[in-house]
């Protein structure tokens, strides 16, 4: 068991994490438009330079990946700082993320079935310009509670998060009750062993990794030891 700690890591702000959002909003673009060469109109883009059979702009796009590592490290971050020292409320954290996925979906799903119900196929992926091709209140129903993520693709990032803010009291308890380096242990094993059968595994050890260094001050120690050896 750790010793307790009088505060939870102070390097990121909340500015700071606003700042990080942001770029990882940038590398999110980067990867949607790069790296998916059959979603885009007319075919692949043109490019002088290749690696390994593969344009370079779909390299970049595939590096931009990092942004989902990002957001489910800074949830995590945030959310031990947000309720350290208080009681978890989740229905008031799933209330909030449902809330702004809601106001989204609510807006831009009937236009797609109003107006791209019988899209030409503008690009080598079906399920991206057939999506809004059929309706159907089950699966209207499975998109709107995020269980599936038929009209988007990308959307599958909400049940996973749901996920974790779910299951955040356990992750805290380990975080209180082991020491970073046991903690950091279980993580690096859980990625090692679970990855193959889930693609989501990945994301919840960074969503705990956020938790771990913001419970054991990590980037505040980091930040010192650089400062003491003046890099």
């Amino acid at each position: 068991m750790q010793n307790d700690v009088a505060t939870p890591d102070r390097f990121l702000s909340i500015n700071d994490s606003i700042a990080m959002k942001a770029i990882a909003i940038l590398f999110m673009l980067i990867h949607h438009l790069w790296t998916f060469p059959d979603r885009i109109a007319g075919g692949p883009l043109e490019s002088i330079l290749h690696f390994s059979n593969l344009p370079l702009s779909v390299h970049i796009g595939v590096f931009g990946k990092i942004c989902v590592s990002i957001f489910f490290f800074l949830g995590g971050y945030g959310l031990y700082k947000k309720y350290f020292g208080k009681r978890y409320n989740l229905f008031e954290r799933l209330k909030k993320l449902y809330f702004a996925y809601w106001k989204v979906f609510l807006i831009f799903v009937p236009i797609g079935f109003i107006f791209f119900s019988n899209q030409a196929a503008y690009c080598q992926d079906a399920e991206v310009y057939s999506a809004f091709s059929q309706f159907s209140i089950k699966e209207f129903l499975l998109n709107f509670t995020g269980i599936e993520s038929t009209y988007n693709r990308e959307w599958w990032f909400l049940i996973n998060y749901a996920a974790l803010l779910v299951l955040f009291p356990l992750i805290r308890f380990f975080v209180h009750r082991l020491s970073a380096l046991d903690n950091i242990f279980i993580i690096i094993v859980l990625n090692i062993a679970l990855t193959k059968f889930h693609y989501a595994i990945p994301h919840a050890t960074c969503f705990w990794m956020g938790a771990v260094v913001a419970r054991n001050g990590l980037f505040d120690k980091l930040n010192d030891f650089l400062n003491r050896k003046k890099f």
